[in-house]
């Protein structure tokens, strides 16, 4: 049983190592198969990974022919680009073209125009001798110069004095001619010259005509008389006659007549707009009609007067003899004419002077005038019965010259006369006619140095004051209808209305320049008014502010001061504003139009 036992335990013992065995085999096999299955897989893992390598080597080819083509395509937007900017450069080069061609045939339609007008255009006549409303005695010769041009050629040129044939010249279709005659009148009188001329075509021209007073002075009972006067004149002024000075004699009648074609270049239009301009500064009203009162101040007012840019002397004369008035008169009119051979008085019309420096320069010339006619009173060259007549005359007469007229303009008139006489006498108490001579060769410049002859004396000259221009602030409906210096003078004049003598005086005095410009707009004549001054001293400027606060309380109430501005609101609006260097006043129809001047010419301050 015992070995049984031991057999039976052998059995299993050795059931379980065939087990075992077989277990170790079979692992051993598994082993192997795990081994293959590992070298299989890790032929995988390197088919695989050089299949990954493969296709990121594929991606990076991909992605850099990507990218090479987004760089493409951004080259290709660029070149688009730039074709659409050649495109569009091209349109505009095609656009400016077409419109160099509208412009060209605009031109070509203009130059065919104005062919076509040449065509039946009149020639030019044109004098340059004798000079306007000349005067020559009786037996003197006269030289006239014409000149007649056409583009298409001259056929005709005809001169006539009081419609007899003086020249009649053919040319041979010349564009430009010159005509020249010395022409000696057998007769005293007025000659009309009238030239005409004809082209080609047969287009006459419209007569040209001059006119030409020819004295005949043998025939004037009074030369004896007058030839006196001169030399008494000459004496008392220390100017002796570089040349012969004949008289025009004119009748009352015959003045009229020569006012009228005088004024001929000013019209009732001329007129309304210095009535405009007048109105701004409350001289007058709108509406007032000045061409009458001019007309008829200059042709019942004047006695006499002399013409410098015709160096014509006129006298008026109803009489056969001259009485005290025609001889005193004859005697202001003939320092005139010594005036001009000796200081050239044509300058009185030099366009280049602004009104200031031409009202100073007539009131030397008057005052001058003047002061030799008072001398002529008083140093014994008429009877007392003829002092006595000039007298009345004077006293009757002074509260009827310019009475329709505006009181400005009757004070203007009169300045010359009376501010300038006070202005010479003072230069002639300190040296004589020496002195007003020097005085021609130094003219005053505004009419400050006339009222102040101290600050002539001291050479006190007025500031230069602009003002730009204010057609593109205000609007196309606005157009400007005067700019100039307003001056001492003027501004008096203005204060006058309102403010007595001695506060104008206070104000006015310590002027240092100015300057004004009046808009007018286009339907119901609104007026803008811009005057802007500069003063000799900040008091002088102060006692003006303080003095212009109370003249524009006529407007109305104050309605804002505010900064350095001060406004009054009346029919239209005026503000003043003052800066450290300048006063400026604006009257407009309204607070916005006066805002768009202020933005304009930056008159506000910080403050403000």
């Amino acid at each position: 049983m015992k070995k049984t036992a031991i057999i039976g335990t052998l059995l299993t013992f050795l059931s379980l190592l065939l087990v075992l065995s077989a277990t170790v085999i079979f692992l051993w096999q598994g082993r192997a198969a795990w081994r293959d299955t590992a070298t299989q897989l890790e032929g995988d893992k390197q088919r695989l990974g050089d299949t990954l390598w493969s296709t990121e080597a594929e991606l990076a080819t991909r992605e850099a022919a990507l990218a090479t083509t987004a760089a493409g395509g951004v080259a290709l937007e660029g070149t688009l680009a730039a074709v659409e900017a050649t495109r569009e450069a091209l349109g505009d080069e095609v656009t400016a073209l077409s419109n160099s061609l509208t412009e060209a045939n605009a031109r070509l339609d203009a130059q065919e125009a104005t062919v076509s007008a040449w065509r039946t255009r009149p020639p030019a006549v044109a004098f340059f001798a004798p000079q306007p409303e000349a005067s020559i005695p009786l037996g003197q010769s006269v030289t006239i110069v014409l000149s007649a041009g056409d583009p298409l050629g001259l056929a005709a040129v005809n001169l006539t004095a009081n419609g007899e044939s003086l020249v009649s010249y053919s040319p041979e279709d010349e564009v430009l001619v010159t005509v020249r005659k010395l022409w000696a009148p057998d007769r005293a009188g007025i000659y009309t010259l009238s030239a005409t001329a004809i082209n080609t075509a047969g287009v006459s021209s419209a007569p040209v005509e001059r006119t030409l007073t020819v004295v005949d002075a043998t025939a004037d009972a009074n030369a004896p008389l007058r030839a006196q006067i001169e030399a008494n004149v000459a004496e008392i002024r220390g100017l002796a006659p570089l040349h012969p000075i004949t008289p025009t004699l004119l009748t009352a009648e015959e003045l009229r007549q020569r006012v009228e074609a005088d004024l001929a270049d000013y019209t009732p239009t001329d007129a309304h707009e210095d009535a405009l301009v007048l109105s701004a500064f409350d001289f007058v009203s709108p509406d007032v009609d000045l061409y009458e009162a001019y007309a008829s101040f200059y042709s019942e007012q004047i006695l006499g007067f002399y013409d410098p840019e015709t160096a014509e002397f006129v006298v008026i004369s109803d009489d056969e003899a001259l009485d005290a008035n025609e001889q005193w008169t004859h005697a202001h009119e003939f320092v005139h004419a010594l005036q001009d051979q000796h200081y050239q008085l044509e300058a009185l019309s030099d366009a280049t002077l602004d009104a200031e420096a031409s009202m100073a320069l007539r009131a030397l010339a008057e005052g001058d005038a003047t002061q030799v006619q008072l001398l002529y009173l008083f140093d014994g060259y008429f009877s007392q019965k003829q002092v006595n007549e000039i007298y009345d005359t004077l006293q009757n007469g002074a509260e009827e010259v310019g009475a329709e007229m505006p009181a400005v303009l009757q004070n203007s008139f009169a300045f010359p006369y009376d501010q300038g006489f006070t202005f010479v006498n003072a230069l002639y108490d300190q040296g004589g006619f020496a002195a007003v001579d020097a005085a021609w060769q130094n003219p005053p410049r505004s009419s400050e140095q006339i009222l102040h002859p101290d600050r002539y004396l001291a050479g006190d000259l007025p500031q230069i004051v602009t003002l730009p221009p204010l057609t593109d602030t205000l609007g196309l409906d606005w157009r400007q209808l005067d700019e100039d210096v307003f001056g001492e003078f003027f501004l008096r004049e203005y204060l006058g209305q309102q403010l007595d003598t001695k506060t104008v005086d206070t104000a006015a005095t310590g002027w240092g320049g100015d300057a004004y410009a009046v808009y007018a707009r286009a339907g119901d004549e609104a007026l803008v008014m811009v005057y802007q001054t500069r003063w000799d001293t900040p008091q002088d400027a102060a006692e003006f502010v303080r003095a212009y606060a109370e003249y524009a309380l006529a407007y109305g109430a104050a309605v804002v001061n505010a900064g350095n501005a001060s406004c009054w609101q009346g029919d239209d609006r005026v503000c003043l504003y003052q800066l450290p260097d300048t006063i400026t006043i604006i009257r407009a129809p309204d607070e916005a139009t006066i805002n768009k001047i202020v933005d304009s010419l930056r008159l506000l301050t910080q403050d403000a």
